[in-house]
């Protein structure tokens, strides 16, 4: 009798011991959640960072296509110029409609190549991370240079030409960045 008495305190004992094992178990995990929710709460106080790099396939300035074809336009004309004159990859035609007439032809088979590849392959654009715009505006630029345009733009060697287009992409990129940024921050966006 008395090891059966003596069974059944052993176990009201393991019992309790049980139950306060779960209790500072369920405290342990009220006092996570509750730290959980303080670091949300100071997460959205601080609100969230913007990336540091971002990819664009294929962004716009307006949603008029003639007003965002004009702003490339623009845009492309002054980093083609600023390119070739500051680094001194080549020289231009000394015929001023010339190299207009070149960037407008570029810019326009730009977009529609852009449009192209964001409609029919993004999956391809995604892929990429966007190296399929730069091999494609590599090839645009060569084909309108060499077929359409041939004594427009000279580089001084072929590399050059290379080296121009990642500058062009970098450059362009940045500065149509700069551009919506300063527009999105006067409309408040």
């Amino acid at each position: 009798m008395a090891d059966y008495k003596h069974n059944q305190e052993e176990q009201k004992d393991t019992e309790e011991k049980k139950n306060d094992n779960e209790k500072t178990e369920e405290e342990k995990l009220k006092e996570l959640i509750d730290q959980m929710k303080d670091l949300e709460e100071k997460s959205e106080k601080k609100g969230r960072k913007k990336p540091v790099l971002m990819l664009e396939f294929g962004g716009i300035f307006h949603r008029h296509p003639m007003l965002n074809y004009l702003m490339y336009y623009m845009v492309n004309l002054v980093v083609i110029y600023s390119i070739v004159t500051l680094f001194g990859f080549g020289e231009f035609s000394s015929q001023i409609w010339v190299p207009l007439l070149f960037v407008m032809i570029y810019t326009a088979s730009e977009i529609v190549f852009r449009q192209y590849i964001m409609l029919k392959h993004f999956k391809i654009a995604l892929k990429s991370l966007g190296f399929i715009f730069f091999f494609g505006y590599l090839t645009l630029f060569y084909l309108i240079d060499i077929y359409l345009f041939p004594n427009t733009l000279s580089f001084h060697n072929e590399t050059l030409l290379i080296m121009f287009a990642g500058m062009f992409v970098v450059f362009r990129y940045l500065l149509t960045y700069l551009i919506k940024y300063v527009i999105f921050r006067q409309r408040g966006l």
